[in-house]
């Protein structure tokens, strides 16, 4: 009777073992479960490959865990030894074989990961992100993506929202792909994060022909001999290359009072600078940023009117303006502004902006007014 029993379980045990095992690693010592409800983010593996993964670098101090082939909506643990803060990062994948073979010498797959994809991690929301890698990686073929331009770019396959194809960072002139053999219409999405907005920052390039998205038309033989083809992105990273923005103007404030820290405050609101102090001491400048006004996600307006900046101390305070006294101006993004502040208490104090057609002129964009921020430089800072 205890026999008959024991096989009457015995499929449950097997089913068990079965789920089980899609857990446990293949030699390889890497967490394959999937983490539903403390997930960082989320991917979808739409290979037949089982991956494993790092953030930022193949070290093993930047493991994230493994993920099964054939994995929906599979959760990558939120160690908080990794993830500390908001912040966007590359996330490397390779095989578990791969891992295996190279285990004590992870950077020879540098040039040759599975695949890689740019995550968004929002640190203390319960959002996680999900991203999915296509079923068209990890054939015999191999796609050599190059990206000598100055922002990190990702190829979507058969369109720009599609699955990712492969993911490169700026200046990496080499990063191989193993591809399936077919026809591949493959978009390239440049990103960034924008530390100045908090966000992450997708750019679509373009056609010059007509304005629809860009794309570049790849077949690899389903017979015959391995393939490999170049996919330079320098052409799209051109055609917005002159568009991209953060979406903010910095404006200077220089406390030239000789006795009095100030506040700058907008309507009444006191204005902080990134290390949360609002109030500054004679001889010193504070740089506060002063948003656009959002057009999208991760789109801003180019410019926005500013009427109701002060200068304050107590109940004694100044409105900036311009040299003819004007109180309303427009602030470009991605400029810088100077306020020269003078004056005391008790004689009063004198807020200006070099603002005016005849102040300083842009000789990056030929804008009056202000100094051009060239924010290529604040990318992924």
């Amino acid at each position: 009777m205890r026999f008959l029993s024991f096989f009457k379980l015995l499929p449950v045990v097997l089913i068990v073992l079965a789920f089980v095992g899609c857990e446990e690693d293949e030699g390889s010592g890497v967490d394959f479960k999937s983490y539903k409800n403390d997930a960082a983010f989320f991917i979808d593996n739409s290979t037949n490959h089982r991956l494993v993964a790092f953030k930022g670098n193949l070290s093993a101090n930047n493991l994230l865990g493994g993920i099964p082939a054939n994995a929906d909506y599979h959760g990558i643990k939120k160690n908080l030894s990794l993830f500390t803060k908001t912040e966007g990062f590359t996330v490397i994948f390779i095989t578990e074989e791969q891992y295996i073979a190279n285990k004590n010498n992870l950077g020879v797959l540098v040039q040759t990961p599975f695949s890689r994809e740019y995550v968004y991690y929002n640190h203390g929301m319960d959002n996680p992100q999900r991203y999915e890698i296509s079923g068209q990686v990890g054939g015999r073929h191999t796609l050599n993506l190059i990206n000598g331009s100055g922002l990190d770019v990702s190829l979507r396959f058969n369109g720009p929202g599609g699955p990712t194809l492969g993911y490169a960072t700026r200046q990496m002139h080499q990063t191989k792909f193993p591809m399936y053999g077919g026809d591949f219409y493959i978009y390239p999405v440049f990103m960034f994060y924008n530390h100045a907005r908090d966000v992450l920052v997708k750019s679509y390039p373009t056609r010059s022909v007509d304005g629809g998205s860009y794309f570049r038309a790849v077949n690899f033989p389903i017979v015959g001999p391995d393939t490999e083809r170049n996919f330079d992105v320098a052409d799209a990273y051109n055609s917005i290359e002159n568009n991209m923005t953060l979406g903010v103007a910095w404006v200077v404030f220089d406390n030239q009072s000789v006795t009095d820290s100030i506040t700058v405050e907008e309507g009444t609101t006191p204005l902080s600078d990134t290390f949360g102090q609002a109030l500054f001491a004679p001889g010193d400048t504070k740089t506060l940023p002063i948003n656009m006004p959002g057009v999208s996600a991760n789109s801003f307006a180019s410019q926005r009117t500013v009427q109701n900046l002060f200068v304050r101390v107590a109940d004694i305070y100044a409105q900036v303006s311009d040299k003819n006294g004007n109180t309303s101006f427009t602030l470009i993004t991605d400029h810088q502004y100077l306020v020269n502040v003078t004056g005391s208490v008790n004689a009063g104090f004198v807020a200006r902006i070099n603002i005016d057609a005849g102040d300083v002129e842009c000789t990056v964009c030929n804008k009056k007014g202000g100094t051009h921020v060239d924010i290529r430089s604040l990318y992924n800072d």
